[in-house]
């Protein structure tokens, strides 16, 4: 079983092959000599189903010094950034952690992101189980 969640353009049900990152993971399991399954959970739900044992592979899984004492990891085949959004029309200006003073941040339950921002107490986080809910108010 492939687990993954909903995160375009790497992975979503509604691209071909369930998206890029899960094209890529799906032709290595099957050069493997397996036939692989896609299921698509929150992210939460995907860490826990394979840190259990119940399923084999996540797709797209950002490395983190915890998640290396439960995991194999692959060596990397996408890369990518994490940015922060902010609604248009906003006067809001990000150059570094100290911008952030006193607002709430939308972050992603089990979400890898950098150990400075992580230990930064200067602002609120506002943890969800999918991006979307941070995005849309």
């Amino acid at each position: 079983m492939v687990l993954t969640s909903i995160w375009p353009p790497y992975v979503d049900p509604k691209l071909p092959g369930h998206g890029l990152a899960v094209s890529i993971v799906t032709e290595a399991v099957r050069r493997a000599g397996y036939e692989p399954r896609i299921e698509s959970l929150d992210w939460e739900r995907n860490l826990e189903n394979a840190r259990s044992g119940e399923h084999g592979v996540i797709a797209a899984a950002y490395q983190s010094a915890e998640r290396k004492r439960d995991f194999v990891f692959t060596d990397a085949y996408l890369t990518n950034e994490i940015r922060f959004l902010k609604r248009r029309g906003t006067d809001i200006e990000f150059n570094s952690l100290e911008d952030l003073d006193g607002l709430r941040i939308g972050v992603v339950y089990e979400y890898v992101y950098e150990p400075a921002f992580d230990q930064a107490g200067n602002f609120v986080r506002a943890p969800e189980t999918h991006i979307v809910p941070n995005i849309v108010e």
